[in-house]
């Protein structure tokens, strides 16, 4: 069952997000944002939507630029959902992270996190080899 705080969080995240890619609102975008991180903060450690939840916030952390947080909150929600993730989603959340890396000029780190998604098996294996030779080649730079 998903929680009241949950779909809180949720959608004020969710709309936080359509604010700032719209360039509708960017400003009630930035306080959405921040309300949703406020109330994330009080969500409990053991929540068991704290995984999910938490790559929801990557994706607005990474919305906001602040790529260190996006980064903190992706991989925390690889900690708490490792065991209940089908293949396609840990690549996924892989991937997310690759692209992140790579982004920031990180290869060897973004080249660690595009095999494991091509390990999972990731659903879109064609994009992650593409990737993994975007980063191999940039690595030869």
């Amino acid at each position: 069952m998903i929680s009241k705080l949950y779909r809180e969080i949720d959608g004020k995240r969710s709309e936080a997000i359509f604010r700032l890619q719209s360039g509708n609102q960017v400003e009630r975008g930035r306080e959405l944002a921040e309300e949703a991180r406020a109330l994330f903060a009080t969500m409990p450690e053991d929540d068991p939507k704290r995984g999910a939840l938490s790559a929801s916030m990557a994706e607005l952390m990474l919305e906001l630029g602040e790529l260190a947080e996006a980064e903190r909150l992706i991989k925390q929600s690889l900690d708490l959902e490792m065991g209940l993730l089908t293949p396609n989603f840990l690549g996924t959340r892989y991937m997310f992270i690759a692209q992140m890396l790579k982004n920031q000029g990180r290869w060897d780190e973004a080249e660690d996190y595009v095999l494991r998604a091509i390990a999972a098996p990731f659903g879109e294996i064609q994009f992650s080899h593409a990737m993994l030779r975007e980063i191999r080649a940039a690595k030869q730079r």
